[in-house]
């Protein structure tokens, strides 16, 4: 599901099994009975009653008047009140899912849990009992969200109109049981949000977007997906004073980036296997998403949760960018590793299966051919330039691999030519025209002003400028040779220069 409209988030549809549903319900509606049939309808009645007897009955001349005694019973029993339904509802919000069914099934044995203020939840989907099974992170953050404004609005009310009766313990009984319950609620969340994280991978649909250029969907999604996050678990957060439970959204917040990053590269691995002749495809485009999420997405995330939190994310040197970069690298070089085994099979193969001591050359210009393994090493890159631009991949990510590509090939043909002993005038004079051919085609690669001091060419240069001392021909004859070469493959040479 993709949100491009995120700024009525009250308004987003909740998706979930019909069962799940039905589980919030009995939830809403147990929250209902409690808030306005218990709460509103008979404990602040109760109250209503006891102040009444307190107060105004006293001072209405009738003869029978309430002792000290009587005045304490009934406050006693008030407070016995409140204290046994925030009981009930601290157990709701802490119970695991096996303790709430224990309860359910020892329903009429059930006894009034103990306060335990030091019980700390896991981060286990079964810590949360109050939450369905399979309930996913947009619907747990409506309806904790719609049963903790209610719950904690009838609970807040009951404290204001019983403050004015000097209730300590009415009071930190409710302090306590609202606090709780927030804690229990936003962990719970954060627990649900981690799972949805980790599997948000899976929907990814390999669709391009129309936003960011050479990326699937998902930064689109992702982007949607954490502003929904921020804007709603805001609304969680209702407490002052719980620094730990803000620093618990903060780390898992910041923690969930991992989780994204190794998303992006289980999907493309498992989708590598399963369709090979999309490998380009699907390398490039998780290398634009991840890009992409670098660049600008996970900025914007930082910059919006700063906004809203008033922390200082987005400025700080997180080591999630550090995990993209070498995610980020790690794909892009087992992207490279087979075209550039390719490459070295045809400069090794073309290299060493020339007898460079007896190569004969004609005499005519014309008639001279640079080596096919020089060839056949552009035109591979060439054709992969071709499809990469094909299939609509990022621009950048295809120049970097190009000059990635050209700079190996001039690395390996430096490398093999090395292992060549000795060559004869004319297996001397052919490598030196091979040299000069490609120090041509860099040159004019190298002028395109993006392309400025990215190609290693003075290296392939200074190689080349050696074989040409030693050798006998005239340096004119070279270029002369070299020139007819690149008309004659002009429109090959021509696809070097395409940005």
């Amino acid at each position: 599901m993709v949100i491009d409209d995120v700024t009525n988030l009250d308004s987003l549809p909740v998706y979930d099994l019909p069962l799940v549903n039905e589980l919030w319900n009995m939830l809403r509606s147990y929250v209902d009975d409690v808030s306005d049939g218990l709460i509103t309808d008979r404990i602040l009645k109760f109250f209503a009653i006891i102040k009444f007897f307190t107060t105004e009955f006293q001072t209405s001349g009738n003869s029978t008047e309430l002792s000290q005694n009587d005045i304490k019973f009934m406050m006693d029993s008030f407070v016995q009140l409140v204290v046994k339904i925030c009981n009930r509802l601290v157990f709701l919000f802490s119970a695991t899912r096996s303790e709430l069914k224990d309860a359910i099934k020892t329903v009429s044995e059930f006894k009034e849990p103990e306060y335990n203020p030091g019980k700390v939840l896991d981060h286990n989907l079964e810590s949360y009992g109050i939450i369905p099974p399979h309930s996913n992170t947009f619907s747990v953050l409506t309806y904790l969200i719609q049963v903790q404004n209610q719950l904690f609005g009838v609970l807040k009310t009951l404290r204001e109109k019983t403050k004015s009766e000097g209730s300590a313990s009415v009071n930190s009984t409710i302090n306590f049981t609202i606090k709780t319950i927030n804690q229990n609620i936003v962990r719970g969340f954060l627990c649900y949000f981690i799972m949805d994280i980790k599997n948000l991978c899976t929907l990814e649909n390999w669709t391009m977007s129309d936003r960011f250029k050479g990326c699937t969907n998902f930064p689109q999604f992702l982007l949607n997906f954490y502003k929904i996050f921020i804007m709603k678990v805001k609304q969680l957060l209702v407490l002052d004073g719980s620094e730990d439970l803000v620093k618990e959204v903060y780390r898992q917040f910041v923690e969930s980036f991992n989780y994204v990053i190794e998303g992006q590269l289980k999907t493309v691995v498992l989708k590598n296997q399963e369709d090979e002749k999309k490998k380009d495809f699907y390398l490039l485009a998780t290398l634009s998403n991840l890009s992409c999420l670098k660049l600008k997405i996970i900025p914007r995330v930082l910059t919006t949760f700063d906004n809203n939190f008033g922390s200082k994310l987005a400025t700080s040197n997180l080591p999630l960018y550090s995990k993209l970069e070498s995610t980020e690298q790690k794909i892009y070089d087992e992207y490279l590793k087979d075209y550039k085994a390719q490459l070295t099979s045809i400069l090794g193969d073309g290299i060493r299966k020339t007898d460079w001591f007896h190569v004969k050359l004609p005499q005519q210009v014309d008639q001279i051919i640079v080596s096919s393994f020089v060839l056949q090493s552009l035109n591979l890159i060439n054709l992969l330039k071709a499809k990469l631009l094909g299939l609509k991949c990022n621009k950048t990510y295809i120049l970097k691999i190009e000059i990635a590509l050209i700079n190996y090939l001039i690395e390996k043909l430096i490398d093999f030519l090395k292992e060549i002993k000795q060559f004869s005038s004319s297996g001397l004079l052919k490598i030196t025209i091979d040299l000069r051919f490609l120090v041509r085609v860099f040159e004019n690669f190298s002028k395109i002003e993006s392309n400025k001091g990215l190609l290693r060419v003075d290296v392939l240069n200074s190689v080349t400028n050696k074989f040409l001392k030693k050798n006998t021909s005239d340096i004119q004859f070279v270029e002369s040779v070299v020139l007819e070469n690149l008309r004659t493959n002009e429109s090959q040479m021509d696809c070097i220069l395409i940005n």
